[in-house]
């Protein structure tokens, strides 16, 4: 290459930099001069059908016989305030002793304010929240939604501007700069079109933006899982602003009480859209980019995987677009929510390839070397992703052993699998330890034995047969889905039709034995095992007679809770007989010299199955509309109000949600009415001053004049990891002990002649910091291996020979 060519590559790439640069100030010049507006909102001019305006606003009272029945009943105040387009932030003076929400809206232009519903707790006079006008609104609304037996008041609103939406609009403008900046050094150096992968990625990007398209509604599903899945992003945002890292509670989740879900579930890759979150990104945006992703690495994965294994480029393009319209996956996403699950597929393929590498491929090339990374990278991926998912493929995978236990009596091979089984070990090792203490403690809700029933959620005939997802106005919400999705017809013939070509074709073939011999054979055992996951997730399995009975069957079997996960691992495994067939069909042609004449067949072939696979989707696509619950979310406050944990897995066992959104004075007078006075009185009563709150923390003066030890309840779960200590030095060496009360909430016992300061925070347990030490070093470790794996190999080589030379030196010097 000319010096004067690669100067010149240089000034363009420097040019376009310029001039994004230029852009860049002048739009955020122009978003950082706008106008501040403040707007009062006229409450004390409300006409609503419900409620009367008073000196203190806007006022709603049940004694005076007005009683609203449903909490989903909108009253709008029919304010008609003009507001022009920007950013805000939304405030709201109140009084709540009941459920209550309070919106803002425009009737004429429903999606024009961007605001989350807020649920108004009665702890609390006062909230804000971020609000977007997209577009210029001439009649912005009050309502609010009340169901309770207590008065309600609303004391004032207002808005103000906000530069809230800069620091996202300048982080998603640096990103399309870096992507429009890297596709411009592709293309000025030749590099985008030279690779082969090229055409196969951007077809596989192309369907996974395709798969995306329910993502772009404005508004986010809100049924069965999704809220757990929102919740948990609000709690990574929530635990990083706390002062935490790793995140392992969810400060502001159950009404302020906390949750900590992290120890039980897995949530690496939920930091994406939680860092986003804190970004400044709403919730809506945070989700849509994650699942983006999540729909992107599942093609990419799914397509470098076939690769490894068919060595087909057409066969794994074909073999990714499929996996990513699975069915399954598509209704784990967009129907159940089920964020662990979808989370987990992405790295099934690469876990199939990572044991293809290690048991099939020449223990002297490349493949074989690098295998076990593959095994590792997916494997600590899945952990970190779903716990029964692994549980699942733990299953499958010894199954797979069994069946190539000729290749695994090797010990190279069975060397490999255990080299990546430690990698595995190490690199989890931040996840998996801590998870097993906290079961260990036996402290919190673990539902061994699961309410569903698995014999009642398998499977049937028909649900294999079916090609599409049950229509909308079938569905039975509250009930199980095991009429509700299939398994994908296409999928399903390739299985039995893969194995007739095995056993009539591939293997009587000398030749092909010859050539590809291992790699046939493994795609057969990747068709039993489809075969036997699928058997696993119908009513055919014994789902009754193993629930009936006990032991480590049964757990094994049932702790899935529902048989047709399984699916999961089918769908995994069912990939590859289907694009083997596609890879015998082109060989076939190729071989008997009428590729020219018959390939038309092969892409027809292939036409007719990405249609069949495509076409129940985009129907499903079209009916989620009406489907789901929609819900916007744009601030934390309309998430909080979720209930999102479920039956209350991995709570504290004791507590049963029955003393939840209580201030700390209605709890403590609740739990000892005779321990407890706002105002020191007689001297023997427990005195509670200024209480500070703020995520995990709680800092209060507390004093007991008694000459006896009281007993302080406080509004939090109990999770193993809370501190406590003194503010002040009184030298009186009288400290509160921290503990689990009879409801699962923390205690404090205040010892007699107690006068000082309390600051209560949760810290992870320094115990724990251990594993995550030793998983982050080993990862620093494994990134090094794998990229200096050539240099490493000539330091051993080196190494040997120069052993090898002295030892032959002393050989001959014995001599």
């Amino acid at each position: 290459m000319k010096i004067s060519d690669l100067k010149l590559k240089k000034i363009y790439l420097l040019v376009l930099i310029a001039i994004e640069v230029i852009i860049a100030i002048i739009y955020f010049n122009k978003l950082r001069s706008r106008p501040d507006i403040f707007i009062e909102l006229p409450v004390f001019e409300a006409r609503s059908e419900l409620g009367t305006v008073y000196e203190d606003g806007f006022h709603f009272d049940y004694d005076k016989g007005e009683l609203v029945t449903s909490r989903d009943t909108a009253y709008p105040l029919n304010l008609k305030v003009k507001i022009p387009k920007g950013a805000y932030k939304f405030t709201l003076r109140y009084r709540a002793a009941a459920a209550s929400k309070v919106g803002l809206y425009s009737p004429s232009d429903p999606d024009a304010i961007e605001c989350d519903e807020i649920g108004l707790s009665h702890i609390y006079n006062e909230v804000s929240v971020n609000m977007m006008v997209i577009r210029d609104v001439e009649d912005a609304d009050l309502y609010f939604k009340y169901c309770g037996f207590q008065d309600f008041t609303i004391e004032g609103a207002s808005i103000e501007s906000s530069d809230h939406d800069i620091r996202p609009r300048l982080i998603f403008f640096i990103f399309v700069c870096f992507l429009v900046d890297l596709l411009a050094f592709l293309i000025i150096n030749k590099k985008l079109y030279s690779s082969e992968h090229f055409i196969p990625l951007s077809v596989c990007i192309f369907f996974a933006l395709l798969a995306s398209i329910p993502l772009f509604s404005n508004y986010l599903p809100l049924f069965d899982d999704y809220a757990f899945s929102y919740l948990k992003i609000e709690g990574i945002k929530d635990g990083l602003l706390d002062g935490q890292f790793p995140v392992r509670l969810h400060p502001y989740s159950l009404l302020e009480y906390g949750y900590a879900p992290a120890y039980f579930y897995p949530d690496l890759f939920i930091y994406i859209p939680g860092i986003l979150r804190l970004a400044g990104f709403s919730l809506m945006d945070s989700f849509r980019f994650f699942m983006l992703l999540v729909n992107i690495a599942t093609g990419l994965i799914a397509y470098y995987s076939l690769c490894r294994v068919i060595k087909d480029r057409l066969a794994a393009t074909v073999g990714s677009i499929l996996y990513i319209f699975s069915i399954y996956r598509i209704f784990d996403i967009y129907r159940r929510g089920a964020m662990g699950e979808y989370l987990a597929m992405i790295f099934l393929p690469l876990i199939i390839a990572g044991m293809y590498g290690i048991l099939c491929s020449d223990k002297e090339g490349k493949d074989f070397k690098s295998s076990y990374v593959l095994l590792t990278l997916g494997m600590s991926a899945l952990i970190y992703s779903h716990v029964l998912s692994l549980e699942m493929t733990g299953i499958f995978l010894l199954l797979l052993c069994v069946f190539m236990i000729r290749s695994l009596i090797d010990p190279h091979r069975f060397k490999m699998i255990l080299k990546a089984a430690l990698w595995t070990l190490l690199l989890t090792a931040a996840f998996f330890i801590p998870f097993i203490d906290m079961l260990r403690r036996d402290l919190y809700k673990v539902f061994t034995d699961t309410p569903y029933s698995a014999a009642a959620n398998a499977l049937h005939l028909s649900n294999f047969i079916s090609c599409f997802i049950i229509p909308a106005s079938e569905y039975r919400p509250g009930e199980n889905f095991s009429g509700d999705f299939s398994y994908g017809i296409i999928l399903l013939l390739g299985i039995p039709v893969y194995i007739l070509v095995y056993f009539l074709k591939l293997r009587s073939n000398k030749e092909v034995s010859k050539k590809n011999g291992r790699t046939w054979y493994f795609i057969l055992v990747c068709a039993l095992l489809a075969l036997i996951a699928l058997f696993l997730s119908s009513a055919l399995f014994p789902w009754r007679s193993i629930e009936s009975s006990e032991g480590i069957l049964k757990t094994l079997l049932c702790m899935v809770q529902f048989p047709w996960r399984y699916l999961s691992v089918a769908t995994a495994f069912g990939l590859f007989p289907i694009c083997a067939i596609i890879v015998f069909i082109s060989e076939e042609l190729k071989r008997r010299s009428l590729w020219e004449k018959k390939k038309i067949l092969l892409y027809g072939f292939i036409f007719a199955i990405v249609i069949l696979t495509l076409l129940p989707v985009l129907v499903y696509f079209k009916q989620i509309p009406s489907l789901v619950v929609h819900q916007r979310f744009y601030d934390s406050y309309g998430v909080r109000d979720l209930r999102g944990t479920g039956m209350g897995e991995y709570e504290p066992a004791a507590f049963r949600d029955v003393d939840v959104d209580r201030t700390l004075i209605e709890l403590q007078s609740m739990m000892d009415p005779e321990g407890y006075a706002e105002h020191e009185r007689d001297g023997t009563l427990l005195d509670i001053q200024n209480l500070e709150s703020s995520g995990s923390k709680l800092s209060m003066v507390v004093i007991n004049t008694a000459p006896k030890e009281r007993i302080l309840y406080l509004p939090r779960l109990y999770y193993y990891g809370y501190m406590v200590s003194n503010v002040f030095d009184n030298e009186d060496g009288l400290v509160p002990e921290l503990f689990e009360t009879d409801k699962g909430m923390i205690g404090l016992k205040i010892p007699p002649g107690y006068f000082n300061g309390i600051h209560i925070e949760y810290k992870e347990p320094m115990v724990y910091r251990i594993p995550e030490l030793i998983s982050l070093i080993s990862l620093f470790v494994f990134a090094f291996t794998c990229i200096n794996s050539d240099f490493i190999s000539r330091i051993k080589k080196k190494l040997k020979k120069e052993v090898e030379e002295r030892t032959s030196t002393e050989f001959y010097s014995g001599q």
